[in-house]
């Protein structure tokens, strides 16, 4: 079996969507094999010796369908190197109380399937693509429309993963 990656992620309003395309793209600029799919559209992970899972933070957790791949396939993903990475707007925040909320984010993915990394990156907010309800939301939490996405630090991260995989 090659070594091939599964980039499986979940996302709201895209902007998670477009850092899973930039790390695929990313991996495969370093000569490997890369699906990158959506984590609710993903059948089997047999093929794979690496799945990448990641998603936004939304209410301090991930949308279902991220947290559901993990627990639908926790025993082949256990077989797997797995890293995990999530994005969210708190992270743009150097507050005491940000750090240890953020600490507590995939306590119940890494339960289910402990993660050779983790990648934890600030999003973006652009409220044109939420819904009602989100939008709703994110007023009452005075959240600004902004991208706060660090792509040197998510390629690095990337490069992490990469190294990982290799060895």
């Amino acid at each position: 079996m090659e070594n091939k990656i599964l980039v499986a992620y979940g996302s709201k309003s895209g902007s998670t969507t477009e850092v899973a395309e930039f790390m695929a793209s990313e991996l495969v600029k370093k000569g490997l094999t890369v699906d990158l799919k959506p984590a609710k559209d993903v059948k089997s992970v047999d093929e794979y010796k690496t799945v990448i899972v990641g998603g936004p933070i939304w209410a301090g957790s991930w949308p279902g369908p991220v947290t559901d791949f993990i627990k639908n396939n926790k025993e082949k993903l256990k077989e797997k190197k797995v890293a995990y990475f999530l994005t969210c707007l708190s992270l743009t925040e150097d507050k005491e109380e940000s750090r240890k909320a953020e600490e507590k984010y995939l306590e119940k993915e890494r339960a289910m399937v402990e993660p050779v990394l983790e990648g934890r990156f600030a999003g973006k907010m652009d409220s044109s693509k939420l819904n009602f309800f989100l939008k709703i939301m994110m007023k009452m939490m005075k959240a600004k429309d902004a991208d706060h996405r660090d792509w040197d630090k998510i390629k690095e991260w990337v490069t992490a993963v990469a190294e990982n995989v290799q060895n």
